[in-house]
């Protein structure tokens, strides 16, 4: 399955969100951050691509044991080590988009994305990763709609 545009990242998101991340206490990733990595503004047009599964759903129709994903271009800003969306995504009417709790901290970074349906599914991700230069690539988990659970890797390319 491939998805692109926000509307079908919004599906996938649909079918597998990561648990969130407590940014107040330390980073939650087996690898050590790269302090002595130079502060870079990964601001710019980002375009998230992911290849995983989507499995434990309810609905059995919704699990993938291969599960393509591509999401935007978002336009992040970058102010200190917090990146968010430059302005609200425009979506059709009911279906909504948040891009939370993304952060830099030297080599590490970390972003969230929640997607309504306008049925009111709802799924959230979180992609957990290391930055090189302009690209960024690592895991990402989620859940839903439902019971549904996504887990797999990730790339952004980021374009100034």
């Amino acid at each position: 399955m491939t998805i692109s545009t926000r509307l079908a990242a919004l599906l996938v998101a649909l079918g597998a969100p990561l648990p969130a991340c407590d940014l107040d206490s330390d980073w939650p990733f087996d690898r050590a951050c790269a302090a002595s990595v130079v502060p870079m503004s990964l601001q710019g047009a980002w375009t998230v691509h992911g290849d995983g599964k989507r499995t434990s759903c309810d609905d059995a129709t919704l699990n993938a044991s291969e599960l393509a994903l591509t999401v935007g271009p978002l336009d992040i800003v970058q102010s200190g080590s917090t990146l968010t969306l430059a302005e609200p995504l425009s979506l059709p009417p009911g279906v909504s988009f948040t891009f939370d709790g993304a952060r830099v901290d030297g080599s590490c970074v970390t972003f969230t994305t929640t997607e309504t349906s306008a049925h009111g599914d709802v799924v959230r991700v979180t992609f957990d990763g290391t930055r090189d230069g302009s690209r960024l690539s690592g895991t990402f988990t989620g859940f839903g709609p439902g019971t549904c659970r996504l887990e797999g890797d990730f790339s952004v390319d980021v374009r100034r």
